[in-house]
C-alpha cells in the first residue's frame, strides 16, 4: 500500500491555479511538478516515476493543457496504468469555459467530469476520493453485528423522545472502539466522526478542553492569531471556559461533525470518578441539545446517568475472530508476489485461536505468515503465544524493520503527531523517500494518518519505545529548528497546538529556555514530559526540575499528587532520602493511604529496608492498591528476601495483568525464571 495520491497533470500556462490547489492538497497527497519533481532529473522519468506514487489521475482540462505534448504524454501514461489496475479512479476538471467535454481525449470522456475555477473547492473535492480509496486500503472491520446493533439502539432508542448526547465506547485499545463509531454514527445520526481525537491526557482542566476544541473549531491564518485565541483561553475563569466549548461543539455538530474525546489517563481522577472538567460538560449536555459527544476509554464509567449511554467491546468472538483471519488472508494473497495460496480452514482455526479476539495481534499474524509463511508461525507457537503486540514489535524489529523506519518510529514514539514535511526535515530525507517508509509502516499497522498527521499507532506506543529507545539530543535538536520552520511559515493552515505543544516537550530534552517562551503548550504537557523524564530519560534532576514548573501552575488534587509522586521518586533515585521524605509527608492530605503506603515501600526499598518495603507494601495492597507496579515491587522484595515461593506469586500477577492488557513485562518474565531456577 502506498500514501494515496493525486497526479495533477496540467500545462504550466495554467500552473497558478493548479499550485492554489496542491497547496491545499498538501504535499504528502499529491504529485505537483514544483514540489514532487527534482531539478535536473529528466523530465520524462520524473512523470513515470511520479505515475508509481499516484492512485487517482487529475487533469486540468483547459485550452492550454490540451494542446501541450506533456499533458499529451501523460494522459497515455494514465491510461495504461489504469489498465494495470495501477490507477484507481480519473478525474477531470474543466477549469476554462471555452473546453467542452467533446474535446477530452477519448477514455476521459468516460472519467468523473465537473468544471471547477476555485481552487479551495476542486482540492476538498480531490480530497474526498483520496479518502474514500484509502477507506478501501484500510484494515477491514469484520464481525461485531451485535455491537453495531447495540450501539444504534443506544443512539436511536424506539422508545425515547431525547435520547442522550454522550455516549462512552471502552474496551482495550486497537480493538475498534473508534472504528465501531465510524461504522454506526453516520447512519444513526448523519455525523462524521472525526478522524483526529481530542486525547484527554492527565491535568486537562476545562480551559484545556476548550483550547483543543478551538483549535479544530476556531478560524485562524496565522501564528500570531492562533496564539491570541490560545492565550484568551487559557485566561478563561472555567464558566467561561465551557460556555465557549460548548459553542464550538454545537457549532462542529452542527457542521456535521461528531467530536470524539479519547482518554489518555485524564478522563478519571485517581478515586475512579469523571473528572471534573469532563462532568461539567457532560452535565452540560442535555439530552436537547444541539451537540453530540462520543467518548473512548478502557475504562467504564461508574454509575448510570440519563445523559449518557455506555457499550462495551470485547474481544472478538470465535467466529469473527476467523472472518477477519478469512479477510486479512485475501487481501494478502490477492496483493501478495510470493503467497497465491489461501490458508485451509484449520490454518485459520488455529491461527484465530492465538490473536486471543484482539484485531491488532490477527494483523501483524498475517504480516509474519506473508513474510514466513503459516508453517513457521504455526510451528513456534511459544513465541508467538497469544500474538502480543510487545513479542511482535521485538520479533519484526530485528527480522524486518530497516534502519531509517526504526528512525520513524522512535521518533513518532516520543513525539506524535507530525506532518510528513516534518518527519523528512528532521530525519534529513527526501519526501518521496520518507512517503514509502511510512507507507509500509501503515501497511504493518504501526503508524495511523489522522488530518495530514502521522503517530504510532496507540497499542504500540510503549512497545516500539521498549525496542528502539527514545531520539538522542541531535535528533531532538533536528526536530525543534524544522517545528519552529513550519510554525513560522505564513502559509502553513494546519492544526497548530500539536505542533506547539511537541514543540515544548522536545525544548525540555535540549535545554532551550528561548523555545519554552514562544510556544503554547498545556498541563498535559508538563505531566508527560515529567514521566518521559522520568520513566525513558531517567534524569531525575529534570524531573524536579519540571515538578517545580508544574506545581506553580497545578490546581488540582489529583494533578498535584501526580507530581509531588514523581518529585519523592526522583529524589529517592538519587539517595535524598531526607528530600524524599519531605515530599511524601507532603501528601498526607492529598493521596489515598494505598499511594503513600506505597511511596514508603519505594523509599525502603531502594535504602535496602526490604523488610520494611514489604511491610508498606502490603500495607498498600490491603488498603486496595493491586495494580502491576505493586506487585512487581512485591516479588522483587520477596527475591530479595529469598521468599521464592511468594515471590513467584506475585510475578505470575504481573504477568497475568500483563497478558490482559495484550502485553509482556520482561522483567517480570526474567525474574519468574530466575525464581525457578532457585
Amino acid at each position: 500500500m502506498s500514501i494515496v495520491k493525486a497526479f495533477l497533470s496540467h500545462s504550466s500556462k495554467d500552473k497558478e491555479f493548479v499550485r492554489a490547489v496542491a497547496q491545499e492538497l498538501g504535499r504528502q497527497h499529491c504529485i505537483f511538478d514544483e514540489q514532487a519533481f527534482k531539478t535536473g532529473d529528466e523530465f520524462k522519468q520524473s512523470i513515470e516515476l511520479g505515475f508509481d506514487y499516484s492512485s487517482i489521475f487529475v487533469l486540468f482540462a483547459s485550452k492550454n493543457s490540451l494542446l501541450s505534448n506533456w499533458v499529451d504524454f501523460e494522459v497515455e501514461e494514465a491510461w495504461y496504468k489504469t489498465l494495470e489496475k495501477n490507477l484507481r479512479k480519473a478525474l477531470v476538471y474543466i477549469i476554462t469555459d471555452s473546453i467542452d467535454i467533446e474535446n477530452l481525449p477519448i477514455w476521459l470522456k468516460r472519467a468523473k467530469i465537473q468544471r471547477g475555477n476555485v481552487p479551495k473547492i476542486v482540492a476538498r473535492e480531490i480530497r474526498t476520493h483520496l479518502d474514500k480509496i484509502g477507506e478501501e486500503r484500510k484494515n477491514p472491520f469484520v464481525g461485531r453485528t451485535e455491537d453495531i446493533q447495540a450501539l444504534q439502539e443506544i443512539l436511536t432508542p424506539a422508545d425515547v423522545e431525547y435520547p442522550p448526547h454522550v455516549f462512552f465506547v471502552t474496551g482495550l485499545p486497537g480493538i475498534g472502539r473508534r472504528s465501531l463509531i465510524q461504522q454506526v454514527v453516520p447512519n444513526s445520526l448523519g455525523l462524521k466522526p472525526l478522524r483526529s481525537p481530542l486525547r484527554l491526557g492527565e491535568g486537562f482542566s476545562i480551559q484545556d478542553i476548550c483550547s483543543s476544541v478551538a483549535n479544530l473549531a476556531e478560524p485562524y491564518s496565522t501564528d500570531s492569531r492562533f496564539q491570541q485565541i490560545m492565550k484568551e483561553i487559557q485566561a478563561l475563569s472555567k464558566e467561561d471556559a465551557l460556555s465557549r466549548t460548548l459553542t464550538n461543539l454545537r457549532r462542529m455538530t452542527n457542521n456535521g461533525e461528531l467530536p470524539i474525546f479519547l482518554d489518555e489517563g485524564g478522563l478519571f481522577d485517581s478515586d475512579g470518578n469523571i473528572s471534573e472538567s469532563v462532568q461539567s460538560i457532560i452535565q452540560a449536555l442535555s439530552s436537547n441539545d444541539e451537540a453530540y459527544i462520543a467518548i473512548v476509554s478502557s475504562r467504564k464509567p461508574f454509575g448510570s446517568s440519563e445523559y449518557i449511554a455506555k457499550i462495551r467491546l470485547n474481544p472478538l468472538k470465535t467466529e469473527d475472530r476467523k472472518l477477519l483471519i478469512r479477510t486479512l488472508d485475501r487481501k494478502y494473497t490477492r496483493n501478495s508476489r510470493i503467497r497465491k495460496d489461501a490458508l485451509r480452514s484449520s490454518e485459520v482455526s488455529e491461527l484465530a485461536e492465538y490473536t486471543a479476539g484482539y484485531p491488532p495481534s490477527a494483523y501483524a499474524a498475517m504480516e509474519v505468515v506473508e513474510e514466513y509463511g503459516i508453517d513457521v508461525v504455526l510451528a513456534d507457537k511459544a513465541k508467538f503465544t497469544e500474538l502480543r503486540i510487545d513479542q511482535f514489535v521485538k520479533h519484526l524489529s530485528k527480522e524486518k524493520i530497516s534502519v531509517n523506519e526504526k528512525n520513524i518510529l522512535c521518533l513518532l514514539a516520543s513525539y506524535s503527531p507530525l506532518p510528513l514535511t516534518i518527519i523528512a526535515s528532521t530525519l534529513s530525507k527526501d519526501m518521496r523517500e520518507i512517503s514509502n517508509f511510512i507507507s509500509r509502516l501503515i501497511d504493518l499497522s504501526w503508524v495511523v494518518v489522522e488530518d495530514r498527521l502521522y503517530r504510532v499507532f496507540d497499542p504500540m506506543q510503549d512497545a516500539v519505545i521498549k525496542a528502539f529507545g527514545i531520539p538522542g539530543s541531535e535528533l531532538i535538536k533536528s526536530l525543534t529548528t524544522s517545528l519552529i520552520q513550519l510554525i513560522d511559515d505564513p502559509n502553513f493552515e494546519e492544526k497548530r497546538l500539536d505542533l506547539h505543544r511537541i514543540l515544548y516537550r522536545a525544548s525540555w530534552f535540549i535545554k532551550d529556555n528561548n523555545i519554552k517562551e514562544r510556544v503554547i503548550f498545556l498541563f498535559n504537557d508538563l505531566i508527560k514530559t515529567i514521566k518521559s523524564l522520568y520513566d525513558n530519560d531517567r534524569n531525575y534532576s529534570k524531573v524536579i526540575e519540571a515538578t517545580e514548573v508544574a506545581l506553580n501552575k497545578c490546581d488540582s488534587k489529583s494533578d498535584y499528587e501526580t507530581i509531588i509522586s514523581y518529585r519523592a521518586k526522583s529524589f529517592i533515585h538519587q539517595e535524598k532520602w531526607q528530600y524524599a521524605e519531605q515530599e511524601i509527608e507532603k501528601l498526607k492530605d492529598y493521596a489515598p493511604l494505598r499511594n503513600l503506603y506505597y511511596l514508603y515501600g519505594f523509599l525502603n526499598r531502594k535504602r535496602g529496608n526490604i523488610s520494611d518495603a514489604i511491610t508498606a507494601y502490603l500495607d498498600s495492597y490491603r488498603c486496595g492498591r493491586h495494580d502491576e507496579a505493586i506487585n512487581r515491587e512485591l516479588g522483587q522484595c520477596y527475591f530479595l528476601f529469598r521468599d521464592y515461593e511468594q515471590a513467584k506469586h506475585y510475578v505470575q500477577r504481573v504477568l497475568e495483568q500483563q497478558r490482559s492488557k495484550k502485553r509482556v513485562n520482561f522483567y517480570a518474565l526474567d525474574l519468574q525464571v530466575t525464581c525457578k531456577l532457585k
